[in-house]
């Protein structure tokens, strides 16, 4: 009898062990979800600014110093602080970037690195949007997407 009850524990431990390891991946995927949501939130936001603010220039007649922003930080351009490994960015109209995305002057690129291992990079561009993942932003600027394999 004693041994049919510690099978029975050895059994039913077993079974909670597997419960719990399904669980625990169930909420790992769920991260991973709304981390990628979270992130085209901040996209939505940043691109909505760069069009505010390439209408804005249009506006003031400054439309040929628009050719200035080709390549360069889409958030410095707004006037939030350089992002790398500090504290999350601020811009005027109050939304935030998380202090995963970093500038990289060299490739041109403001670049997210999800927790999962796949990047997402945003630059800016002049020309058209044919066969090209992005947005136009207006005065012959592009906010272009660049994704990882797991991005």
């Amino acid at each position: 009898m004693r041994g049919a009850v510690r099978l029975e524990f050895v059994v039913a431990g077993a079974l909670l062990a597997i419960l719990f390891g399904l669980f625990l991946q169930r909420v790992l995927d769920l991260q991973q979800g709304m981390e990628r949501t979270i992130v085209e939130a901040e996209v939505l936001n940043l691109r909505n600014e760069l069009q505010l603010a390439v209408a804005s220039r249009i506006a003031r007649g400054e439309e040929g110093r628009l050719v200035e922003w080709d390549g360069g930080n889409p958030l410095s351009l707004l006037g939030r602080e350089e992002t790398g490994g500090m504290s999350p960015t601020r811009s005027a109209g109050g939304a935030t970037m998380s202090a995963a995305w970093t500038w990289d002057a060299g490739r041109a690129v403001l670049e997210y690195r999800y927790t999962d291992g796949g990047t997402l990079g945003l630059r800016l561009a002049r020309g058209a949007l044919a066969g090209r993942d992005g947005w136009v932003l207006g005065g012959g600027l592009l906010l272009l997407r660049e994704r990882s394999p797991d991005g």
